[in-house]
């Protein structure tokens, strides 16, 4: 059972995109909260990080699931999974990036890009309810 994984590293543009894949096996699809984060983690411990990063999810073929460029705290369900997972809160109106999706059993990468550059936090959740 996945409970969390996540890594930080510099995050830029095209092949300089914080990568990271995973997969997903049984028979059951798993709510995954997937997080791209810059601005939160300098409330963190005054690191400077990617000012603007967005986040993208793709299947093992490549093609593209989902994206998300500043998450928007009005959309309560990203909030409440990110409380459920055990994730920091995430301030409202930042630029960083969230999707939360349901997936099936397969093998998937996701993507964190920052055009200015920096330090991000891609981090992946399993959300149980």
């Amino acid at each position: 059972r996945l409970v969390n994984v996540s890594s930080l590293g510099r995050a830029g543009t095209g092949g300089d995109a914080l990568i990271s894949g995973f997969v997903l096996e049984g028979g059951a699809a798993a709510r995954l909260l997937l997080r791209g984060v810059g601005p939160g983690l300098t409330r963190l411990g005054g690191l400077v990080a990617a000012e603007d990063p967005s986040l993208a999810l793709y299947d093992g073929a490549g093609v593209a699931l989902g994206a998300n460029d500043n998450w928007v705290a009005s959309v309560p369900e990203v909030a409440e999974a990110a409380l459920r997972s055990g994730a920091f809160a995430l301030a409202p109106g930042s630029r960083d990036a969230a999707v939360l999706a349901v997936l099936p059993a397969g093998v998937y990468t996701v993507q964190v890009s920052a055009a200015g550059g920096g330090p991000a936090l891609l981090e992946v959740y399993e959300v149980r309810y």
